[in-house]
């Protein structure tokens, strides 16, 4: 039998392992016609926390202006990492989706602290860099000018709404 059963079972001769903790495992046999009951004999088992590893690829190229993404790492555990930006103002990290602010680069950090049952996993590590936005100028033709005619506007604009200078 077993003094912790949230942590071990015993069926037969058979221990499974349900969590991690400690537990006393009893052997005890009650006679029969010919013996008496043996005295019960009790071991410690302790179960330590599993290791976990995280699963987290390298990341795609990417520029500014580029939607939301999401952050697909994996643990060993099954259990959910979370993820942090080294530089908030380049991209920033919200659940699992991170949103890029502003073209540099940052390191995006997965961690899996662990739980009862699994010890911290060793953090891992991605560059994330994110290039400058194309940008185009609409400027159309001038039409044709005779000297002393008045001054005039011109009428460009970048796709991007920052300011022409000419």
């Amino acid at each position: 039998t077993s003094s912790h059963t949230a942590v071990a079972t015993v069926s037969g001769t058979t221990v499974t392992i349900v969590a991690a903790g400690a537990t006393n495992i009893t052997a005890s046999q009650t006679g029969n016609a010919n013996y008496d009951a043996a005295t019960d004999v009790s071991q410690a088992l302790t179960v330590g926390q599993a290791n976990q590893t995280i699963t987290f690829g390298t990341l795609t190229s990417n520029c500014f202006g580029d939607a939301p993404f999401e952050l697909t790492g994996t643990a060993s555990s099954g259990l959910t990492p979370t993820y942090t930006s080294s530089h908030t103002a380049v991209a920033t990290v919200f659940g699992t989706t991170l949103t890029i602010l502003y073209a540099g680069a940052t390191d995006i950090t997965a961690r899996q602290a662990g739980d009862a049952n699994y010890s911290a996993a060793n953090d891992v590590l991605q560059a994330l860099t994110v290039s400058q936005a194309d940008q185009t100028i609409t400027f159309g033709p001038l039409t044709g000018k005779t000297f002393g005619d008045a001054p005039f506007e011109l009428t460009g604009a970048t796709s991007s709404g920052l300011t022409l200078t000419y």
